[in-house]
């Protein structure tokens, strides 16, 4: 069994458990490490609705997103989680859920 843990973000967030099992050669400390890493943070979830479409995005690919949403900027890169795109008479839109710095789709 192998603990990493944040006091601080407990006290804010409650407990994260993780169970499972490793496989032969991996390090299960550095495994632990990286998931508090990945988890011990805010997230938002980030979807974007009727954007102009482009048939060159799809679920894997990158994406520029310059947003002000008040309280956050995003100006980085993006990966596109699922993207949906709708095509309708002349025009094209795409509903997109993205992940990156602060956002989880």
């Amino acid at each position: 069994m192998y603990i990493a843990k944040d006091s601080s973000h407990i006290n804010k967030w409650g407990l994260l458990q993780y169970y499972d099992t490793l496989k032969e050669g991996e390090n299960g400390a550095a495994k632990a490490d990286a998931l508090l890493s990945l988890y011990n943070c805010k997230t938002r979830k980030l979807k974007i609705t009727k954007a102009l479409g482009d048939t060159r995005v799809r679920a894997g690919s990158l994406v520029a997103v310059s947003l002000d949403l008040g309280d956050i900027i995003a100006n980085t890169f993006m990966l596109v989680e699922k993207v949906v795109h709708t095509f309708k008479e002349s025009e094209h839109f795409m509903d997109l859920n993205l992940r990156g710095g602060e956002f989880i789709a």
